[in-house]
C-alpha cells in the first residue's frame, strides 16, 4: 500500500509543476508584447512549444489523469472524497497532502480532530487504499 500512497502524494507536486509550465507559456506570450522587434521569432518559438509540448509534460498529465481515474473508479463516495481532500486538493500553500484535521473539518465540520473522527478517517482511508490496490 505504500506504493499507492507514494503515487497519490505525487499528485500535488506534479500539479504545481504543470501550473508552472503553464505560467512559462504565459510569460512567452507576454514577451511577444514587450519585444515587438523580435515578435515574429518569439511567436514562432511559442507556437512550436505549444503545438508540441515537451514529452515530460505529457507524461505528467497522464500520471495525473491516471490518479484521478483511479480515485473516480472507487465505489464508495466517502472513500473518494477522503482521497480527493487528502491528496488532490491538498495544501494550497505547500505541495503536500492536506492535514488530517483539515480533512476532518471538510467532512465533519469540526475545527479540530473530533473524538473518533481521526479513527474514522483512518479507517476510510485504509479501505480506500485497499480498494485502489485491488484495481491494479
Amino acid at each position: 500500500m505504500t506504493e499507492i500512497v507514494e503515487k497519490l502524494k505525487r499528485y500535488i507536486p506534479i500539479r504545481v509543476e504543470l501550473e508552472n509550465e503553464k505560467e512559462r507559456r504565459t510569460r512567452m506570450r507576454a514577451q511577444e508584447t514587450y519585444h515587438p522587434a523580435q515578435m515574429s521569432g518569439l511567436v514562432n518559438n511559442r507556437v512550436d512549444y505549444e503545438e508540441k509540448p515537451p514529452a515530460w509534460v505529457m507524461d505528467l498529465r497522464r500520471e495525473l489523469d491516471e490518479i484521478e481515474r483511479s480515485i473516480d473508479a472507487l465505489d464508495d463516495p466517502l472513500e473518494r472524497e477522503v482521497l480527493r481532500l487528502r491528496y488532490i486538493d491538498g495544501d494550497k500553500e505547500q505541495p503536500r497532502p492536506m492535514r488530517w484535521k483539515d480533512v476532518a473539518q471538510h467532512l465533519y465540520g469540526c475545527k479540530f480532530l473530533c473524538d473518533g473522527s481521526r479513527k474514522n478517517l483512518q479507517r476510510i482511508h485504509t479501505k480506500a487504499l485497499m480498494h485502489l490496490q485491488e484495481q491494479e
